[in-house]
Formats: structure tokens, sequence, C-alpha cells
């Protein structure tokens, strides 16, 4: 999820358990990519995280392939701009039962965010002729209804090096 609670753009990928690699990797389903550090080795979510904040060197590959520089550029970019937390199903079910849990930098008041998130949504839809009603009335909803419940915060400090992220169940 990006940082600003005014880029109504995030974007969605799966992560797997590879066997032989006893690691967790990332792969994009819409641009049929994946990335590698710097010794080919697939990286997960938070791996990449990492690496792009510390400026360290990756690859991203489909069918096996390095895209082209300006492509590497841009989807890197795009990567790194929906890095800032990470937001996932608690339960990976066919029957969602709508518990979410995210993984963000422990001084990120995910309160305002979402408060402000949601106002937005709401005032975004609000102005657009082409929305149904419905939708338009959830995210009023959503927005009037938004209760945050940080009793749940759990401090993880161990997920990776540096910096302690909060995990988050709601």
């Amino acid at each position: 999820m990006p940082f600003g609670p005014y880029d109504l753009d995030c974007h969605v990928v799966v992560e797997l358990f590879d066997d032989q690699l006893q690691k967790w990797i990332m792969l994009d389903p819409t641009s049929d990519t994946y990335c590698v550090n710097e010794q080919g080795l697939p990286l997960d979510l938070l791996e990449m995280r990492e690496a792009f904040e510390k400026g360290q060197e990756v690859t991203i590959l489909v069918n096996g392939r390095p895209l082209k520089k300006s492509d590497q550029r841009m989807l890197k970019s795009y990567y790194a701009k929906n890095l800032f937390y990470l937001k996932a199903d608690c339960h990976q079910t066919v029957d969602f039962d709508g518990e979410m849990v995210d993984f963000r930098p422990s001084h990120f008041d995910i309160t305002s965010y979402r408060r402000a998130n949601l106002k937005y949504r709401y005032q975004t839809l609000k102005n657009m002729p082409e929305v149904e009603v419905k939708l338009l009335e959830e995210a009023k909803k959503a927005m009037e209804t938004f209760v945050s419940d940080d009793s749940k915060n759990v401090r993880v400090a161990c997920l990776k090096k540096g910096q302690p992220m909060l995990a988050v169940g709601y």
C-alpha cells in the first residue's frame, strides 16, 4: 500500500513458498514478473522493501529474463511506492472472513491515514458521474463508521533486520 492517503492506486501480488529454496517468493501475475537480488535469488515482499530502502540492486524478471531498463525503472518505482506498508487476509480461504493483517512502520499513524483515505475515496467517487449509487453509499458508510481498533496491535520486531514494523489484525 502507498504512503499517501490520497493515492487510490495499490497493487496485489502473490507470495508462494518455494520448497526447493525454502523461502517465500513474490510473483506478480499482473505483469508476469518476479524480482531477484544481485545473487539471482528470488525475493519476497519484505526483502524487496528492504532492498529498495537500502538502495540494493533488484532485478525484475519476466520468464527468467530481465525487463528492458526503462521497464525496470518504471516497475521498480511502482513497486517501491506500493511497498510502504503491506496488507493481507489473515486466513487464505475461498470464503473470505474479512479478517486482515497489515505490516507497517511502527511510527506510521494508520488511523489518520485510513480516515483521510476513506474521506478522499468518498469525495472522489461523489464527483464521478458514472459511479454506481451502491458503491458511493458503501464508501460513505465506510467513512462514517470507521473505528480504529489499535487494541489488537502486536509489535513484531523480528520480521526483518532494521526498523521494527507492527503486525496488526483487524
